[in-house]
C-alpha cells in the first residue's frame, strides 16, 4: 500500500442523521428540499426527460446498505462488504440514494474501500480499475486522503479592480483574460508524494469524468486535488431584496466542521445537507444525465472565472448613478470574453433556435447570461434592451427553473414595452407580468418579484407611458 489511509468526507453521524430525516422506509425515497441552484439544474434535465438511463455511476464509498438502495438501479458487479453497516454508519448508502436522487434511471456501481473506518489507497486503486473494466463513465469519490499535492497558485490575480465603480479598461480586462486562462485556479497535478489514487487516476480510460469531495478538515484533499478532477463543495449562499436588487451574498466554501476549503466547483447547500460528500454525488447525479459527461471537466471551472464580473456587475446595480459609459463598455467587453471561453456546444447564442433546456448551463452558465443580460436592460438604448432581452429568453429556456433569468425577461418586456404604443406596448407589458409572475412563483421569498407582477397586474394605458431619453 502506498500512502496514508484516509476517510470518509462526512462523518457517520452526519450520515445517519441525514437518513434519519430524509429517507422514507416506506417509499424509499429521500424527502429532501430540492431548493438551490444544483437541484434546479436536476430538475431542469429531469423535466426534459434526461433520468441517467443507460448511464453508470461507479460508486467507491462504505458501508452501503442494500436494503435501503433500490436493488434495480444496482450494477451486479458490485463489491459490497457482507455484513450490513452499523446504524451509526451507512455513508455510501446516503451518497448512492443522492446520485439516484439526481439520476433515477442509472445504474450504480457500488465498491467498497474500506478497511475498518478507514479509507485504503489500494482499495481505492483496485476500485477505479474495477470502474473503468465495468465501463462506468462518472466516478463518485466522496473520500478524502492528507496530500502534499502542488496546486496552480491564482492568488496572484488581482480582482480588487472590480471594486472600482470605473475601472481601467486597460488594467481591468487584462485581469479578466487571466482570471479565463486561470479557470482551474484550484487544480493542482496529482500528490507530490508516491499514490496509488493518483496513479490509478492516471490510468483511466479518456472521457471517464471523476468527481470528488473536497474534504472537511484540509484546504486540500486527494482525490478532489488531482487535475481533471472536479472536486465539489457546498456554498452558503444567502439572497437579500434591497431596494428592489437581488444580491446574492456568498460567503466562502463551507464544510460540515467549519473549515475552508478550497474546491473547484462550489454548489449551493440546500437545507439538511451538511459536509462535502453530499455535494459530490449531487453533481455526479447531475453528470450522468448529460449527453456527454465529460463536458464537466471544461465548464466546471468556469464560473471561478466570471467571479470580477460579477462583482464589477453588482458593484454597478448597487451604485447606478455613479457608473459611466466607459465602465459600462468594460464590462460588457469582459462578458464577451468570457463568452468566447464557454465550450462550443453551449454557446446558444449562437444557435439559430433554442428550444430545449440545457441542465449544465442552468448549474454553471446562467449567471453569465443573467449578468450581461441585466446589465444591457440597465441602459437606456432600443438596440441594447433588446439585445439584453434576447439573451435573458436564451437562459429561460436553457433553466426555465432560474426565479432571476424569469424576473430578467420580465424586465426585459417591460423595458422593451417603452418603445412601442399601442396593443403592442399592452402585449409587451402582459408578457413582462407572465415573466414577473413566474418569478415570484419560483422564488416567492423574493418580494420584488411579486411587487413588479402586482404592478403590471392593470397595465397602464399607452398614452401615460414615459419614453425614455433615446
Amino acid at each position: 500500500m502506498t500512502g496514508p489511509d484516509g476517510a470518509l468526507a462526512t462523518s457517520g453521524d452526519a450520515s445517519e442523521n441525514f437518513l434519519r430525516t430524509a429517507f422514507d422506509p416506506s417509499s424509499g425515497e429521500l424527502r429532501v428540499a430540492r431548493t438551490g441552484r444544483i437541484w434546479e439544474a436536476i430538475l431542469t434535465a429531469q423535466d426534459a426527460g434526461r433520468q441517467g438511463a443507460g448511464a453508470l455511476v461507479a460508486i467507491l464509498d462504505g458501508e452501503f446498505d442494500l436494503t435501503m438502495i433500490p436493488a434495480g438501479r444496482v450494477h451486479p458487479a458490485s463489491q459490497v462488504a457482507a455484513s450490513p453497516p452499523s446504524e451509526t454508519g451507512r455513508h455510501g448508502t446516503v451518497v448512492a440514494l443522492l446520485v439516484l436522487a439526481a439520476a433515477p434511471a442509472a445504474q450504480v456501481l457500488l465498491i467498497d474501500v474500506m478497511a475498518g473506518p478507514f479509507v485504503r489507497p489500494d482499495k481505492v486503486a483496485a476500485g477505479l480499475a474495477r470502474a473503468a473494466e465495468c465501463g462506468a463513465a462518472i466516478v463518485n469519490l466522496s473520500v478524502e486522503f492528507p496530500t502534499d499535492c502542488s496546486r496552480r497558485d491564482a492568488t496572484w490575480i488581482d480582482s480588487s479592480l472590480a471594486l472600482e465603480i470605473d475601472p481601467d479598461p486597460a488594467r481591468f480586462l487584462p485581469q479578466v483574460d487571466a482570471w479565463i486562462a486561470h479557470a482551474e485556479p484550484y487544480a493542482g497535478s496529482r500528490c507530490a508524494r508516491a499514490c496509488e489514487v493518483c496513479d490509478a487516476l492516471g490510468r483511466l480510460p479518456d472521457g471517464v469524468l471523476v468527481v470528488a469531495a473536497s474534504g472537511n478538515i484540509r484546504d486540500q484533499v486527494c482525490p478532489a486535488c488531482f487535475a481533471g478532477a472536479v472536486g465539489v463543495g457546498f456554498q452558503r449562499t444567502q439572497r437579500v431584496d434591497v431596494g428592489g436588487v437581488v444580491i446574492t451574498a456568498s460567503g466562502l466554501p463551507e464544510t460540515s466542521m467549519g473549515s475552508l476549503v478550497t474546491p473547484e466547483l462550489v454548489v449551493e447547500e440546500p437545507p439538511g445537507f451538511r459536509g462535502t460528500s453530499f455535494a459530490s454525488p449531487l453533481v455526479a447525479g447531475l453528470a450522468a444525465t448529460l449527453a456527454d459527461p465529460a463536458e464537466f471537466v471544461a465548464t466546471a471551472r468556469l464560473p471561478f472565472a466570471l467571479s470580477p464580473l460579477l462583482m464589477l456587475a453588482n458593484l454597478f446595480a448597487q451604485h447606478p448613478e455613479s457608473v459611466t459609459a466607459r465602465a459600462v463598455a468594460t464590462l460588457h467587453e469582459g462578458f464577451l470574453r468570457f463568452a468566447a471561453a464557454i465550450p462550443a456546444p453551449h454557446r446558444h447564442w449562437e444557435e439559430a433556435s433554442v428550444t430545449s433546456p440545457c441542465a449544465l448551463c442552468a448549474l454553471l452558465l446562467v449567471d453569465w447570461y443573467d449578468a450581461f443580460s441585466a446589465s444591457l436592460l440597465a441602459g437606456s438604448s432600443e438596440e441594447g434592451i433588446e439585445r439584453g432581452l434576447g439573451i435573458a429568453r436564451i437562459a429561460a429556456v436553457l433553466a426555465p427553473r432560474s426565479a432571476s433569468t424569469a424576473g430578467n425577461v420580465g424586465a426585459g418586456w417591460k423595458r422593451s414595452a417603452d418603445f412601442v404604443t399601442g396593443p403592442e406596448r399592452a402585449a409587451r407589458l402582459e408578457r413582462a407580468h407572465t415573466y414577473f409572475a413566474r418569478a415570484a412563483e419560483l422564488a416567492p421569498e423574493v418580494a420584488v418579484y411579486g411587487t413588479l407582477r402586482d404592478g403590471l397586474a392593470h397595465p397602464a394605458p399607452p398614452d401615460s407611458r414615459s419614453r425614455p431619453d433615446r
